[in-house]
């Protein structure tokens, strides 16, 4: 019976690690560029890797057994094209590569850096310039010009002017102006036939109620909401990544449990055609009656639609795993073969401490925290808002006026003709209703984000809880499986030493049979279930990234 068994059990026992060396391409797979979220080198991938101190770690007594630690393969006629084999770090690198998500969270987060230089420009400095021509030949309009109607006098004006505009953090506006005029005119008013004038002028305004603080975050609102937008989505990124590493390695043992179930369904079928095989020679030799011929046959027919089901399984499992690694088209032809085994590290924590893990880590609170600060900053500008506008303006100019153009400059550098001037503006609205509902809205819309922070906690506690029990569970199934699985495989070489000796019939090998391959698929199932909850957990947690040693770069601004 060892010997039947063997054609699937055959020993093969390897550790698995996560991302704990740079991935290496394997023989045949597609070439690619450079990550963007690479496995750091020297990382050691492991269940204790990058965990909290609280976080208690044993082999324990459990060990798999060797059908499920020999490398899978691939059903007989998977495909004719090159095979891509993985392991988890090629999966997850190929995904952080490749993945939609990832690449369209990545352009979300290069539109809100956009953002960012686009609010910023509002306080970039401006150079401004213009130049106007005038020219009229109009009748006096007063004594001074003129007491003959008839006459035309001709007037000619040249104007060019240069500037430069700035607005400060603190809501100052800065304007320096120089303005030049040459004025060329026969009317009898005129100082001279020909006079230029030059004003350089500098003037400052400040808001001083609405509009103002001194610690420059309401004239800076908009930069400040840009920078929270752009911080925000580059936690999505991290969210999505996270979310993709996860879902990564849960399709990578959901393919390897694929395979390996199929595996086990063979390896049944075979015990099945042996027992068929017996039990036609033990007919022919007149030791069994032929009807024991329906039960062997029917076990083997069972087996065989087992099998069949097992197989597209297996491809469902295949096509996600290639959905998540967004494989290009020409290679979904190319079976996928894990190269990892799944080892059982036993670990625990504490809801307590995961959770503080989780208050650290999780992506999504970081962000329901940006929520909360830029609604406390759209408050801030609502109540800014609601005061009167007050302005003061100072200004301060010097100017030169003569025949010559040289004289001007000349005259308006010496500083001998100046000019100065200061006010304030003052603007009211008594009743001030667009004002206070602004304000009451983005009241409310804090009380929004302080409350959708504390659900985001909330949901959070659940989903530890929950993870937690999993790992637990799944730890437990684990041990309960292999004790069933190890009772099946004596059973039914008990079962078969009976039928040999004729005590027993097919009836019950095949029960024995199908009892077996129930226990080794359950026992795999709860092998690749506490792989996948100690990596959910992880998840949950936010340290995932850091444990499977992937560093998120974002490229651009």
């Amino acid at each position: 019976m060892k010997r039947n068994l063997g054609a699937f059990t055959r020993a093969g026992c390897a550790a698995l690690f996560f991302l704990s060396a740079p991935v290496h391409a394997q023989p045949g797979a597609p070439s690619q560029p450079p990550a963007t979220a690479q496995p750091r080198a020297g990382t050691d991938g492991g269940a204790q890797a990058q965990l909290p101190a609280a976080v208690q770690a044993d082999a324990g007594a459990y060990q798999p057994p060797d059908f499920i630690l020999e490398p899978p393969a691939l059903p007989p006629g998977a495909s004719e094209s090159p095979v891509l084999t993985l392991s988890v770090a090629d999966a997850i690198q190929l995904a952080a590569r490749n993945n939609l998500g990832i690449v369209l969270a990545k352009t979300q987060l290069g539109i809100a850096r956009a953002g960012v230089d686009a609010a910023r420009g509002f306080f970039e400095p401006a150079l401004v310039a213009g130049y106007t021509h005038r020219a009229a030949r109009t009748p006096p309009s007063t004594i001074l010009e003129g007491t003959d109607p008839n006459v035309l006098f001709e007037f000619n004006t040249d104007e060019w002017r240069a500037g430069y505009q700035q607005r400060t953090g603190l809501g100052t506006t800065l304007q320096l102006d120089f303005t030049n005029v040459r004025t060329e005119s026969s009317l009898n008013s005129a100082v001279l036939p020909l006079l230029y004038r030059s004003v350089l002028e500098l003037r400052l305004t400040q808001p001083l109620l609405r509009g103002f603080a001194f610690d420059t975050d309401i004239p800076r609102a908009e930069v400040l909401r840009a920078e929270l937008a752009s911080e925000r989505a580059q936690k999505d990124v991290q969210a999505v990544l996270l979310t993709l590493v996860r879902d990564t390695e849960q399709a990578y043992w959901d393919l390897f449990q694929a395979l390996k179930s199929y595996e086990v369904q063979q390896g049944a079928v075979q015990l099945a055609e042996q027992q068929l095989s017996l039990t036609r020679r033990q007919i022919d030799s007149g030791v069994r009656p032929p009807s024991d011929l329906i039960n062997a046959e029917g076990a083997l027919a069972q087996r065989e639609l087992e099998l069949v089901r097992a197989q597209n399984v297996g491809a469902q499992a295949m096509d996600q795993l290639r959905f998540l690694l967004n494989l290009p088209r020409d290679e979904w032809a190319r079976p996928l073969l894990p190269r990892d085994k799944p080892a059982f590290d036993r670990f625990s924590i504490g809801f307590e401490p995961a959770l503080a893990q989780a208050l650290e880590h999780r992506p999504e609170l970081a962000q329901r925290d940006l929520d909360v600060k830029r609604a406390e900053l759209d408050v801030r500008v609502a109540k800014a808002n609601r005061l009167p506008g007050l302005d003061a303006s100072v200004s301060y100019g010097v100017l030169g006026q003569r025949p010559g153009y040289g004289d001007t400059v000349d005259q308006l550098s010496s500083n001998d003709a100046r000019v100065w001037s200061a006010g304030v503006n003052f603007s009211w609205t008594p009743f001030n209703e667009a004002a206070s509902a602004a304000l009451e809205a983005r009241e409310l819309g804090r009380q929004a984000a302080h409350t959708d922070r504390q659900a985001q906690e909330l949901a959070l506690r659940l989903e530890l809880r929950a993870a937690l029990r999993s790992l637990e569970t799944a730890e437990r199934s684990v041990r309960a499986a292999g004790k069933f699985r190890s009772l099946a495989e004596r059973s039914l070489d008990a079962e078969q030493r009976r039928f040999l000796n004729g005590t027993s019939d097919n009836f019950y090998i095949a029960q024995r049979q199908n009892d077996l391959a129930g226990a080794r698929l359950s026992e795999l199932a709860a092998l690749v279930q506490h792989r996948k909850a100690a990596t959910a957990l992880r998840a949950a947690m936010g340290v995932l990234l850091d444990d499977r040693g992937v560093v998120l770069e974002v490229r651009g601004r």
